[in-house]
């Protein structure tokens, strides 16, 4: 299960996703939709592990991504 808990992503003192929270059961197909400037690239960029959330924590399987190897 990948696990989003309060995510937050800041550049230049702007938010680009502001404690977003998210559950992804395994086996689940799930679908990200919103406006554009909404965050739905920066909420995958984050689950995937390519960027680091500047608040909060993103886990897969109850580890931290950053624990995993690539």
């Amino acid at each position: 299960m990948i696990v989003a808990e309060s995510v937050s992503v800041i550049r230049n003192g702007r938010a680009l996703l502001a404690r977003a929270s998210l559950t992804v059961p395994p086996g689940t197909r799930l679908g990200i939709v919103g406006p554009n400037g909404a965050g739905k690239s920066t909420l995958l960029r984050l689950l995937c592990g390519e960027l680091q959330p500047d608040a909060g924590r993103v886990t897969l399987d109850g580890r931290s991504l950053g624990e995993w190897s690539a």
